[in-house]
């Protein structure tokens, strides 16, 4: 179950990567403002994860992994949320945040993992936060290839970006 944490992680580290292009049609930018909020939604995420690395030992001290695992899942839960409403200013907050889930799923994923695993297995069950991990980036891409290559305008009405950013909450 702690996998799918890492799942999430990589999913949510490379999900703008696949959606950039549509997503600016949806906003209608300009050239330039595609390059800037494009970087900034793709960079509030790793921001987000900074921060929350530097906490995230603090917290899981205080209330405990499973409760700072559940912690991060309402967060993640509101971070996505707030991603797929299209308001830019609101998305680059959601970014920040998904981008805190982020961090803490990856300190407390690899430790919860290492502490409930047996001594003689420890090293092995620890691959598995990474396994999942790079199955979150394959997955975006994945999810990804449903994009429209020149007709976007379909994908744009039909509001599949939102499903994209949404789909680590299913």
């Amino acid at each position: 179950v702690i996998g799918v944490a890492g799942f999430q992680l990589g999913y949510n580290i490379t999900v703008f990567n696949t959606l950039a292009s549509v997503v600016s049609r949806t906003f209608q930018w300009t050239k330039e403002e595609e390059i800037s909020y494009t970087s900034w939604l793709q960079a509030l995420n790793p921001m987000g994860a900074a921060m929350s690395c530097i906490l995230s030992g603090i917290l899981i001290d205080k209330v405990g992994r499973r409760n700072s695992m559940l912690i991060g899942n309402c967060i993640l839960v509101i971070g996505c949320s707030l991603c797929a409403i299209k308001i830019i200013s609101v998305m680059l907050l959601g970014r920040l945040i998904v981008g805190f889930t982020s961090g803490l799923y990856s300190t407390l994923g690899p430790l919860w993992i290492k502490e409930i695993s047996p001594v003689e297995l420890s090293g092995h069950f620890t691959t598995y936060f990474t396994i999942f991990l790079r199955c979150g980036i394959l997955g975006a891409y994945i999810v990804g290839i449903w994009l429209p290559i020149t007709d976007q305008e379909v994908f744009v009405e039909n509001n599949y970006w939102r499903f994209m950013i949404a789909f680590p909450l299913s």
